[in-house]
């Protein structure tokens, strides 16, 4: 089965919500308080922000890193 070089998801951030993305860790505040994530386990997947939106990047990605 081949691989995908490269993959790329955004996901758009909402106006009055907050996101801080510190190494794997994700924190997202808004009018309903806060939610703090550790994305440690997803081992070769890069998160960060830019701009309005979250991007998620992964290279050589199998079945299972895509999930």
């Amino acid at each position: 089965m081949a691989r995908a070089v490269k993959l790329r998801e955004e996901v758009a951030i909402p106006e009055g919500v907050e996101v801080e993305v510190e190494g794997t860790r994700i924190r997202v505040r808004g009018p309903r308080g806060v939610v703090e994530r550790d994305f440690g386990h997803a081992r070769g997947i890069l998160i960060r922000k830019e701009g309005g939106a979250l991007v998620l990047e992964a290279y050589f990605c199998n079945r299972r890193t895509k999930a």
